[in-house]
């Protein structure tokens, strides 16, 4: 089937659970991104299909299959394929506050229906995670292998570590749909600089996390914040204390502090 249907072209992805492959569907004409998983992470595999299936009304803003099969002790499903990610489109595109805007509202709609309909959280959200067109008339959520029901209990940490919330690193017990709303908050501030918030060896992740909440007061994490903004964005609409209000809310330490995906939706609104 793959041979007689796809022609491989590259690889746009190596990860640790799958590869991505561009291919070209000889019998459509189009070209298809392909995630081939192998049999050691079928559970991988399955967690993606079983998830996407449960949007199937709801698509607006996710990348959702064309189809999924295996052959041998492989597992493949088939998308369609878009140009770019986000963070390959903000390397090469400074982003006015509409277009921001525009961006975090349509992320926004996924989540919602993640987090208040099948009470759940994505657990790696990230601008790797998004696939766009070159006109932004196409924002698509991908990957939804981390995808799991609220306080599940995880043995080891998941997501992308200078994006995920420290609840995620530290195991607890009580994680929920309000690491999204961390890595939300770490996004956006990538948008706005080109640049990411939080950075540092592996070891040193958790300590970052907290130097940033050094005196543990909303006046000192917005000065933070502001500044580093500064150095990257000076776009007056872009430095207003609304958008800086955003992303400490978001990265509040403790979880129970951040808005919900609908009270951040109103935010954002605001803007």
């Amino acid at each position: 089937m793959l041979k007689n249907t796809y022609l491989e072209e590259k690889l746009i992805y190596k990860g640790p659970m799958s590869n991505v492959f561009k291919y070209y569907n000889k019998i459509k004409n189009e070209s298809n991104a392909i995630k081939i998983f192998d049999k050691s992470h079928r559970k991988d595999f399955e967690t993606e299909i079983n998830t996407l299936k449960l949007f199937s009304e709801n698509r607006k803003n996710i990348n959702y299959f064309l189809e999924y099969f295996n052959i041998d002790d492989k597992y493949y499903i088939v998308y369609p394929y878009y140009e770019m990610t986000l963070q390959q489109f903000i390397t090469h595109n400074k982003l006015k506050m509409k277009a921001l805007k525009y961006i975090f509202y349509e992320l926004i709609q996924p989540l919602k229906y993640i987090h208040n309909i099948l009470d759940s959280y994505h657990g790696d959200i990230k601008s790797d995670n998004v696939l766009v067109s070159s006109d932004l008339s196409n924002i698509k959520l991908i990957d939804f292998g981390s995808v799991s029901k609220n306080n599940t209990c995880h043995s080891k940490w998941f997501g992308t570590k200078i994006f995920t919330a420290p609840e995620v690193l530290l195991l607890t017990d009580n994680i929920t749909s309000k690491c999204d709303i961390w890595s939300f908050g770490c996004l956006i501030y990538e948008l706005i600089t080109c640049d990411l918030l939080l950075s540092a060896k592996n070891d040193d992740i958790l300590v970052n996390k907290k130097h940033l909440h050094k005196g543990n007061s909303n006046s000192n994490i917005n000065e933070t914040i502001y500044n580093r903004i500064k150095k990257h964005n000076n776009d007056i609409n872009v430095l207003n204390i609304n958008i800086i209000n955003i992303i400490s809310l978001c990265i509040k330490i403790n979880p129970s502090e951040r808005p919900t995906i609908d009270e951040l939706e109103e935010k954002i609104l605001m803007l």
